[in-house]
């Protein structure tokens, strides 16, 4: 399938809040000229959206978000579980997923896969906001994803008054974040004067290169490790585990518990 603008699967819109729940769908070789390769959902009312079973493989947006795009809504309520996210495309922002509310957006991703996607920030999630995030990431791999700017994996951005971060037991191995690491605060929409919190429990964070495992351009961001493995070795991440920007840290391994 192929859309001229948004949705090369599903496209959804209006100024009327809805919600949209799928399950147990394939969206292969979709393609959007512009957002959403295989699902745009779009809108300006409270949205809730819910994917849970899906598959998205080898899906093309123009601009945002390769597989999926859920951005312009007052809020946002998304609920992604058991889902498949494998080699897709988007040429700005979120190979695979793209994020954005006007004011509130709450997130949760629980038991899936983000392997090999690419874009030019955030090779398999880019989120934006302008109001409050939280991104809430349990038993999930994400791995082999490619940014060429911003953020291997993760690419965190937006005029927010509170970003949230909770990632639990999540694997980011191998991920390429291009001029910056495998999370980047920062790199979508500049400064905000917002505060944003990133916590890790668990989870590993290995073989990611760029600027390494996690990168935070500014002093509104606090990361802590919680008993997380961030590599030895050759699973280390290159140059180093975290760049605030200036000031570096690596060799944390195994089992690591800090906060910076």
């Amino acid at each position: 399938n192929q859309a001229v603008y948004s949705g090369g699967g599903i496209a959804t819109g209006g100024w009327e809040e809805y919600d949209l729940s799928v399950t147990d769908t394939d969206f292969h070789d979709n393609v959007a000229l512009y957002s959403g390769g295989g699902i745009d959902a779009g809108g300006y009312g409270a949205n809730e959206v819910t994917l849970d079973g899906l598959v998205f493989e080898r899906n093309y947006a123009g601009s945002e978000g390769g597989a999926l795009m859920a951005g312009g809504a007052l809020t946002l309520d998304l609920q992604v579980t058991c889902c498949t996210f494998a080699d897709n495309v988007a040429s700005s922002t979120g190979g695979a997923v793209s994020l954005g509310a006007w004011d509130i957006q709450d997130i949760t991703i629980t038991d899936s896969w983000f392997t090999d996607n690419a874009s030019g920030q955030g090779g398999a999630l880019t989120l934006a906001t302008w109001g409050m995030q939280t991104l809430a990431m349990s038993d999930c791999q994400i791995e082999g994803n490619t940014a060429i700017e911003y953020g291997g994996a993760i690419s965190l951005g937006g005029w927010a008054d509170s970003q949230v971060l909770n990632l639990t037991q999540v694997v980011l191995d191998g991920n390429d974040g291009g001029k910056d690491g495998a999370i980047h605060i920062g790199g979508v929409a500049g400064d905000h004067p917002g505060t944003v919190e990133i916590t890790l429990e668990s989870c590993t964070v290995t073989g990611n290169v760029g600027r390494g495992g996690v990168t935070l351009e500014h002093d509104y961001t606090t990361i802590y490790s919680l008993d997380s493995d961030w590599g030895t070795g050759a699973a280390d991440n290159t140059p180093s585990d975290v760049d605030t920007g200036g000031v570096t840290y690596s060799q944390y391994g195994s089992g690591a518990t800090f906060t910076c």
